[in-house]
């Protein structure tokens, strides 16, 4: 499966054959997913990637739990990948699973997954940005 997010239909197909009737807890189309794609974004950008250097990068997401403290069974939820290609997201997999009642799945969760060279930009970026506060705090 490669499935551009840009394809609505496409990407609500695949996520009503995965989810099967269910639907209270989990994705049922790419705009259940592009908050939790706009924080993983953000984790990207924030790792000092240029969006450039994106492609490849693979972000996982689950959908939201129940939120109710007194919900006795797991319910159904989705889970996604997401990959970065050059022209966009894609969604490479999807399938359920199985969510606990729990306070930490009040939210969806979400996974940044980074190739080897993504890794060695972003620990070099975080060296360089130590580097420059440490040479302007020592006076």
């Amino acid at each position: 499966m490669r499935i551009n997010l840009k394809n609505c239909d496409k990407i609500r197909e695949a996520l009503a054959s995965v989810n099967g009737s269910a639907t209270a807890h989990t994705f049922t189309s790419a705009s259940d997913i592009a908050p939790a794609l706009a924080m993983a974004e953000s984790e990207l950008k924030s790792l000092g990637l240029r969006k450039t250097s994106w492609t490849g990068a693979q972000i996982i997401i689950h959908s939201q739990g129940p939120t109710a403290s007194a919900y006795k069974y797991n319910a159904i939820g989705t889970r996604v990948i997401l990959e970065r290609g050059a022209s966009g997201w894609f969604m490479v997999d999807a399938g359920r699973i199985d969510l606990r009642p729990a306070a930490a799945n009040r939210s969806p969760r979400v996974w940044v997954w980074l190739q080897h060279r993504q890794r060695h930009h972003a620990i070099q970026a975080l060296k360089d940005r130590i580097e420059c506060c440490y040479r302007v705090g020592a006076s």
